[in-house]
C-alpha cells in the first residue's frame, strides 16, 4: 500500500456525508454543538494520519515504510469509542448521525456495528443517509447486520434506502453463503474466527440455516431488486440493477457443478470458436486480467 492509496482511503471513510437531514431533536443550538464534537474528533484523527502521512513519505526504505503502518498507522477503530460518545451527548442530531456513520465506515473490524447500529436504527429510520450506511454494511457478516437490514426494509418509504438495503441484504445472504460454503462445518479454526468477529449466534445461524436456502434467500432478494429497484444509484453513478442482474447470473449458472454457459472468443490467431465446440471434451478454463 503505497500513501496515495492511504490518502484516498481516508478521504472516502472520513468525509461526512452531505445528506439532507431534518435535527430530530428541535434543538439548533444542539445540532450545531453536535457537528462541532464530531468534527472535533475527526481533526484529531484526521491530524493523526497527516502526521503519519509524513512520517511514511520521510521513510527510505521499504522495509521503513511497513514498520510505520505497524508502528505508527492511525487505528480507526480507536475513535470509535469518541465518536459513539458524541452521538450519546447530543442524541438524534446531525452530528450524532455523522459521528455513528464515520463510526460504521472506518471500523473495519465490523464491532462498532453491534452497538452503532441499533442507535441508527432506533434514532434516524428515515435519514437519507441511511441507504448509504446499507451499502458500506453489506459484508458485515454479524446477525446484527441482517437485522438492521430488515428493519431498514421494514420502516422505510424511501425509494433508496429501501432498494439498497434489500440489494445489501442479498449480498449478505449471498455472502454468508459463501462463508458456510468454505467452512462447511468442517474447518473450526474458521468457525472460531468467525464467532470472534460475527458472535456465536451468528455461526449457529449460519449452520442451521445451511448454505442451499441462505444463496435462494440472496437469490430472491436480488431478483426484487431487478423487478422493483433496479434504478436506485450505486457507486460512481452507476445503479444496483446490473450488480442485481449479474449476482443473480453468477448464482444460477455458475455454481460448481453446473454448465458452464457458452463463451465465444478469439484465439490467438484471431479465429473465432465457442465453448460448445469442444463439448465432450476435457477442458481449461483459465480468467485473467492485468491491470
Amino acid at each position: 500500500m503505497n500513501l496515495k492509496t492511504v490518502v484516498v482511503l481516508c478521504a472516502l471513510f472520513v468525509a461526512p456525508g452531505a445528506q439532507a437531514f431534518q435535527d430530530e431533536s428541535g434543538n439548533h443550538g444542539a445540532n450545531e454543538k453536535s457537528m462541532a464534537a464530531f468534527v472535533a474528533v475527526r481533526k484529531t484523527f484526521d491530524d493523526k494520519m497527516a502526521a503519519f502521512g509524513k512520517k511514511y513519505e520521510a521513510a527510505e526504505t521499504r522495509e521503513a515504510k511497513n514498520k510505520l503502518f505497524e508502528t505508527d498507522y492511525p487505528k480507526s477503530a480507536n475513535f470509535v469509542p469518541q465518536m459513539l460518545k458524541v452521538a450519546q451527548d447530543y442524541p438524534k442530531t446531525e452530528g450524532a448521525f455523522a459521528a455513528l456513520k464515520w463510526a460504521v465506515n472506518n471500523d473495519r473490524s465490523g464491532k462498532a456495528n453491534k452497538t452503532v447500529l441499533p442507535i441508527i436504527a432506533q434514532d434516524f429510520p428515515n435519514h437519507d443517509g441511511i441507504g448509504d450506511i446499507c451499502l458500506a454494511i453489506s459484508r458485515s457478516g454479524s446477525l446484527v447486520t441482517r437485522d438492521f437490514l430488515k428493519h431498514i426494509i421494514k420502516v422505510s418509504d424511501n425509494k433508496t434506502t429501501k432498494g439498497r438495503a434489500i440489494f445489501s441484504l442479498a449480498q449478505w445472504h449471498a455472502f454468508a453463503a459463501k462463508t458456510l460454503e468454505y467452512f462447511n462445518g468442517k474447518d473450526e479454526k474458521l468457525a472460531e474466527r468467525i464467532a470472534k468477529r460475527d458472535g456465536e449466534k451468528t455461526v449457529a445461524f449460519l449452520k442451521k440455516t445451511g448454505a442451499k436456502k441462505l444463496r435462494m434467500e440472496a437469490l430472491t432478494l436480488f431478483k426484487r431488486v431487478e423487478d422493483n429497484f433496479a434504478d436506485v444509484p450505486y457507486y460512481r453513478k452507476k445503479t444496483i440493477g446490473p450488480s442485481a442482474q449479474s449476482a443473480v447470473f453468477e448464482m444460477t449458472k455458475l455454481n460448481i457443478g453446473q454448465e458452464a454457459p457458452d463463451i465465444t472468443a478469439e484465439d490467438i490467431d484471431g479465429v473465432e470458436f465457442s465453448l460448445s465446440d469442444y463439448r465432450g471434451k476435457v477442458v481449461v478454463l483459465d480468467f485473467w486480467g492485468n491491470w
